[in-house]
C-alpha cells in the first residue's frame, strides 16, 4: 500500500465528500489518471468514508447533541427528526441489496463516473434559479423520501451525495442551512451501516499492523480537511455560490471523458 498515494486519496475524500462535487468520482478518476497503487473499490472508499463521517459529528455536534438530548427527554420534535433521519437511509439500503454488483462494478469504471460528474454539473447549476422560490424550513414526510431517493441515486460514482440532496432540498423549498444540515446528519446512520457492512472487506485491505496505522492516518487527514471542506460550503451557501461547483463539475467530467475515451 502506497502511503503517499494513499493520504492523497484523502485529501481529495474530505474536501470532496463535503463539496458537492462526488468524492466516489474523484477516487475513481485519480486512481485511474494517477495509477495509484491502492485496492481500487469501495471498500478503499469507505475506509476514506469513516474520516469524513467523524467531520460531520465534529462540526454539527451541537445540533447532534441537541437532537440526543431532546430524544431523551422525548420531544416530539426530536423523535419526528430522528424518524426523518433513519427513513432516509432505507431506498440507498434497498437498492444496494437489490444491484449490490452492478453498483460495486461501477467502481471500476472510469468513464461512467466521468459522465456521471456531468450530471452532477447540471443539478448544481440548477441552484441557479432558485431565487424566487419560496422558502420553507419544515421537513414532511414527502420531502424526506424524495431527498432519500436522491441520496440513493448518489450511491453511483460521480454523483455527488451531498450535492443531490441539498439540491433535492433546496427545490422542495428548504432553506440552504436546513437542507445542508440534513443531508450530512442524514448521512451518519447510512455511513455507520455501510461501514459495518463492509467492515470484513476493509479489515482485508490491511495485513500488518504497519498498514492499520497507514489507514487510520488516512481516516484522519480526511477527517481533518472534511471539517475545512465543511466551512468553506457554509461559506458558498452564505455568498449564494453553490452553483459555482456545477461549472467546476461539468468541466472536469467532460475533461476526464475526453482522456479516457482517446
Amino acid at each position: 500500500m502506497n502511503i503517499i498515494s494513499l493520504l492523497i486519496l484523502a485529501v481529495i475524500q474530505g474536501l470532496t465528500e463535503f463539496l458537492p462535487v462526488s468524492s466516489s468520482g474523484h477516487l475513481v478518476l485519480m486512481q485511474h489518471f494517477c495509477n495509484f497503487k491502492t485496492e481500487p473499490g469501495p471498500a478503499l472508499e469507505l475506509v476514506l468514508h469513516g474520516g469524513t463521517l467523524l467531520s460531520i459529528l465534529y462540526f454539527y455536534r451541537q445540533r447532534i447533541w441537541e437532537l440526543l438530548l431532546g430524544l431523551w427527554q422525548r420531544e416530539r420534535k426530536s423523535w419526528v427528526y430522528a424518524s426523518y433521519l433513519l427513513i432516509s437511509c432505507f431506498p440507498a439500503a434497498i437498492i444496494y441489496f437489490l444491484a449490490k454488483e452492478k453498483l460495486d462494478s461501477m467502481f471500476e469504471s472510469p468513464l461512467a463516473s466521468a459522465s456521471l460528474l456531468l450530471v452532477t454539473g447540471l443539478l448544481l447549476l440548477s441552484t441557479r434559479w432558485l431565487a424566487k422560490l419560496k422558502l420553507s424550513n419544515s421537513l414532511s414526510m414527502p420531502r424526506v423520501l424524495a431527498i432519500a431517493l436522491a441520496q440513493a441515486f448518489a450511491m453511483l460514482p460521480g454523483i455527488s451525495r451531498s450535492g443531490s440532496t441539498i439540491v433535492t432540498a433546496r427545490w422542495l423549498g428548504i432553506s440552504s442551512r436546513e437542507a445542508a444540515e440534513f443531508s450530512f446528519l442524514m448521512s451518519i446512520p447510512i455511513l455507520t451501516g455501510a461501514i459495518l457492512l463492509k467492515a470484513k472487506d476493509i479489515c482485508l485491505l490491511a495485513d500488518t499492523s504497519g498498514e492499520i496505522c497507514i489507514l487510520l492516518l488516512a481516516c484522519l487527514v480526511s477527517a481533518g480537511v472534511g471539517i475545512v471542506a465543511l466551512k468553506i460550503l457554509s461559506w458558498c451557501q452564505v455568498l449564494g455560490k453553490f452553483w459555482c461547483f456545477g461549472v467546476y463539475c461539468l468541466l472536469l467530467g467532460q475533461t476526464a471523458s475526453i482522456f479516457i475515451i482517446w
